[in-house]
């Protein structure tokens, strides 16, 4: 099963896929222009920078359409909080006032639909090596799982770690 830090950065790194295509898909019209032909001296370097570039572009489609397939399966509260505390930056208690609800309740739907999310991306063919493999130097993706450990370190400091020692 997908690990809950690789989840947790793809979904954060969800709402910006379309714009990550659209640079490599820039990238990739370069690398076929007469310009970018003209400066380099290898063709084959060319060649392999455009289906390298290709590959990423169909890897990020493929993603962008397996988080929403995933999504659309959540139940329609739980992929509510997913897209509020993922897509939007929301934090618990602020999904909690939108939703009229207590944070507890925004807890639990948030971590049955990412628990479910996990396995839906993981069903629709995206394994963590695939993932790693396919986006480990990608600054979205680099910046999005320092995120994602930021966070890990303040909920274990929060929960039970350096604070609830220091009392």
């Amino acid at each position: 099963m997908l690990s809950s830090k690789l989840t947790a950065t793809v979904l954060y790194a969800a709402p910006s896929f379309g714009h990550l295509i659209g640079t490599y898909k820039r990238k990739l019209n370069y690398l076929c222009s007469f310009e970018c032909n003209v400066k380099e001296v290898c063709a084959d370097i060319i060649f392999d920078k455009i289906i390298e570039t290709r590959n990423k572009i169909e890897d990020l489609k493929h993603l962008r359409s397996a988080v929403n397939v995933a999504l659309n399966l959540l139940k329609p509260k739980q992929r509510e909080v997913i897209i509020m505390f993922y897509f939007k930056g929301m934090e618990r208690s602020k999904i909690a006032s939108a939703l009229n609800v207590s944070e507890s309740v925004v807890a639990s739907r948030k971590h049955a639909g990412f628990t479910k999310l996990r396995t839906h991306i993981e069903m629709l063919g995206f394994k963590e090596d695939k993932i790693v493999s396919s986006f480990d130097n990608e600054a979205l993706f680099i910046e999005c799982i320092e995120k994602v450990e930021a966070l890990t370190l303040k909920s274990r400091n929060f929960s039970g770690g350096s604070y609830a020692r220091e009392g």
